[in-house]
């Protein structure tokens, strides 16, 4: 997967199971969402947020970990976009 530079999101449509995978070894909360740290702003959490949420969320994926991974997400953007972050 590539990072498109204008959006400084993923790109490229990740299979449920490879972005579950990404997801369960991510180490910070950026990767989590696949942005870029130095670059991100509200409205790219939120871009990122909203596409991982819809493509995890336990009523649509039932891939084992999709649930994990939709609240490590959850958790994720809830952190990032707090003001007092």
């Amino acid at each position: 997967a590539r990072c498109c530079p204008l959006l400084n999101i993923m790109s490229v449509e990740e299979e449920p199971s490879v972005v579950i995978e990404r997801i369960s070894k991510s180490k910070t909360h950026y990767e989590t969402l696949g942005v870029v740290k130095e670059t991100c702003d509200e409205k790219v959490l939120k871009k990122a947020y909203r596409k991982l949420a819809l493509q995890l969320h336990p009523d649509k994926c039932q891939i084992a970990g999709a649930e994990e991974a939709f609240k490590k997400v959850s958790n994720a953007y809830s952190c990032l976009s707090s003001p007092d972050s």
